[in-house]
């Protein structure tokens, strides 16, 4: 899906991959304050008088966010639901966050030993981490490059104006590039295509093995029972949808009522970041200023005081796009749009599973690269990035050789 996108820059990137592995692409969570959790890097208690909440410092390489709590939970001996953080981060990576636990023993929790994760620091606190409570992330990214590569990255940065696109990631559509295909089918109504685009749709992974084509042939002909027997035990979610198919075939609106609420909000999610990046595409496509020109239900940001865009500040300097929701008001470009995917507005409001729909809200449609370095004997880029933004789009600036 990405390589449809258009580019800020026109000039020929670098080349080289990222993610090759872990220790190449490391990512250190900004807090609210403004501090830096680096990878490798111990983080003095800040309060030790006991308090409700446990706040810790999780480093880990080669975990989700959540597999990495769920472990850290497991050695505990306690719930998954005392646990909370700000963000989620990559798998393939090394990772800094906060996250706190409910009612633990500040030692215990600084005294657990798992492989690839590490906990950096822990203090008491009276209140928990949530979701959303840093400001952005710092980005250490090793690409091989050389001496030339100077040049095109100092090119390339002129160009933006040490700007990217904010298009959502490809971690949004999932690991198929499906996510935004099966929401969409929720949105309207189609709950039978939803549930086998989830189970069989999007591109083939190497993991699906030998016995795919059988498998998609059982969901094919709706024998959700055999298929329940040779689906994968690791993909727990679709293992949910089946059980529930198994013992009612025709119940897909109560099948997916089985997932976790934020798995359907991610789905719904995903139609939205889509209808994002379309919108976020032409204007780049478009010639000179006009890319970026305000249009209706649109408006300029200021920033915060780290210098990142803050889209509740409506005077600055950085372009806000909407985020489609029930509530909007789509002006011509979205109008056209939700026309092509045979989307309206009141979709999002889903009558048959009301928890997952979605008024709509903003982003930016430009993001700064801040505090942006590059340098070819380290084969090292580093940049900060505000919450939501992603470390492959702006490196796609920088890496791709073939633009427009």
């Amino acid at each position: 899906m990405l390589k449809t996108l258009s580019y800020l820059s026109k000039s020929k990137g670098t080349g080289g991959e990222i993610k090759k592995n872990p220790w190449d692409f490391v990512v250190s969570e900004i807090d609210l304050n403004g501090e830096v959790y680096l990878a490798d890097k111990k983080v003095e208690s800040k309060w030790t008088k006991k308090e409700e909440y446990v706040v810790f410092v999780l480093q880990k390489r080669n975990w989700t966010t959540t597999q990495a709590l769920r472990e850290v939970t497991r050695r505990l001996g306690m719930g998954k639901k005392r646990f909370s953080c700000a963000g989620t981060k990559d798998r393939r990576a090394t990772t800094t966050q906060l996250a706190s636990v409910f009612g633990a023993d500040l030692d215990k929790v600084m005294d657990v030993k798992i492989k690839d994760i590490d906990i950096l620091g822990a203090w008491y606190w009276d209140t928990p981490v949530k979701m959303g409570d840093l400001l952005g992330n710092r980005f250490e990214i090793r690409i091989p490059a050389t001496e030339e590569d100077e040049g095109k990255v100092k090119e390339i940065l002129e160009e933006t104006g040490g700007l990217i696109p904010n298009y959502f990631g490809e971690q949004r559509f999932g690991i198929r590039d499906n996510t935004h295909i099966v929401g969409k089918y929720i949105l309207l109504g189609r709950f039978e295509d939803a549930v086998v685009e989830y189970l069989i749709g999007g591109k083939k992974l190497d993991s699906d093995g030998g016995t795919s084509g059988e498998i998609e042939e059982m969901i094919r002909n709706r024998e959700f029972s055999k298929a329940l027997e040779a689906f994968p035990r690791y993909l727990k979610y679709e293992r949910t949808l089946l059980s529930c198919l198994s013992e009612k075939s025709t119940d897909y609106v109560g099948a997916l009522r089985k997932l976790p609420r934020g798995i359907l909000l991610m789905l719904v999610h995903a139609v939205q970041s889509d209808i994002f990046n379309q919108v976020l595409n032409q204007k780049v496509e478009e010639k000179g200023e006009s890319r970026m020109k305000i249009e209706e239900g649109e408006y300029e940001c200021s920033r915060n005081w780290y210098g990142f865009p803050e889209v509740d500040r409506i005077d600055g300097t950085f372009p806000v796009s909407k985020i489609i929701g029930y509530f909007s008001k789509p002006n011509k470009r979205e109008s056209e749009i939700l026309e092509r995917e045979g989307i309206k507005v009141e979709d999002f409001r889903v009558k048959s599973i009301p928890e997952i729909s979605s008024a709509g809200s903003h982003r930016p449609s430009l993001v700064p690269l801040k505090n942006f370095k590059f340098e070819y004997e380290k084969n090292m880029f580093e940049f900060e990035l505000p919450a939501g933004a992603y470390a492959t789009i702006a490196m796609r600036e920088f890496l791709d050789v073939k633009k427009k």
